[in-house]
């Protein structure tokens, strides 16, 4: 077979182009610090850099949920303690109202302490995480408790405006934790028991103290509760949160694995593509044949 001049002129070019391409590669490995800078690099280095980066956009935002869902939790782990501190104190005049010669003074100064403690129950109920009420189910822009007063300003009934419904977060796939407590669940009877007993220590009526007392303890394993099901939720999130940390931390080791160049590899093969490059470009010069033009001058 017969070369001619122009096939041979192709060839260089294409081998030319060829090492050209080599060392523009290795170029942009060493400015980029990065393997794969483009998905011709390695199509099935990219295919699995690509479910990488999807995975750990995935843990990003099951932590979002469980930071949110933790926040929910502390903040209703807050607002049961304090509820259960009132009940405490509510269970503590029920029992020091009942000792024997009490007189009316000493029962209207409970019955008004009494009164104070429900106030402030109501406010714990109503207790908010940002603009969100975290005892009324799914109206969390709705107050959870409204009160009925009579005349003298006294509280005499509690209404629950919230609903049943629960709230959950995906703090992984296929894991939903629910993160919120209704207002029936928590407080229950808790505001009838204590109106109750403001109305008989007002009338001197003590004959009632011990049902009160077991109301307000009723109530009280209804918050006790609340709390050691908060606290099992809070130390589930944080399980969560450490077993999303450590799939984030060898996600990443693997995508740099994958996608991040060795550098001083790198600047080697550079080095040499350079110098094939140059030979290239040198052995061409030589081998190119002078034109008639070359001759003529």
């Amino acid at each position: 077979m017969r070369i001619t001049n122009n096939m041979g002129m192709d060839n260089l070019l294409r081998n030319l182009n060829r090492n050209y391409k080599t060392m523009v590669k290795y170029e942009d490995q060493v400015s980029s610090g990065r393997r794969i800078n483009r998905p011709s690099d390695d199509p099935a280095g990219t295919v699995d850099a690509l479910r990488l980066r999807t995975e750990l956009n995935q843990i990003a935002d099951y932590k979002k949920n469980i930071d949110d869902g933790a926040v929910w939790l502390g903040t209703t782990e807050a607002a049961l303690n304090e509820a259960k501190d009132i009940v405490m104190r509510l269970q503590e005049i029920a029992i020091y109202a009942g000792g024997a010669g009490m007189e009316q003074s000493s029962l209207n100064a409970l019955a008004l302490e009494t009164e104070q403690l429900l106030e402030h129950l109501v406010q714990v109920g109503n207790s908010s995480y940002g603009d969100r009420y975290i005892f009324g189910g799914y109206k969390t822009n709705t107050e959870p408790f409204t009160v009925t007063r009579d005349g003298n300003g006294r509280l005499t009934d509690v209404t629950y405006n919230g609903d049943q419904a629960i709230i959950t977060r995906e703090i992984g796939k296929y894991a939903d934790l629910q993160i919120n407590l209704t207002g029936d669940e928590v407080f229950g009877n808790l505001f009838s028991a204590g109106i109750n007993l403001a109305a008989d220590l007002r009338e001197g009526s003590t004959g009632n103290l011990d049902d009160h007392i077991s109301a307000l303890g009723d109530g009280l394993d209804q918050v006790l509760g609340s709390l050691a099901t908060v606290g099992a939720r809070t130390n589930r999130l944080e399980l969560s949160r450490n077993r999303l940390i450590n799939i984030e931390i060898d996600s990443i080791k693997l995508l740099s694995e994958i996608e991040d160049v060795d550098i001083a590899e790198a600047i080697m093969k550079l080095a040499a593509a350079e110098n094939t490059y140059k030979a290239s470009l040198s052995v061409g010069a030589r081998i190119i044949q002078p034109s008639l033009l070359d001759y003529l001058r």
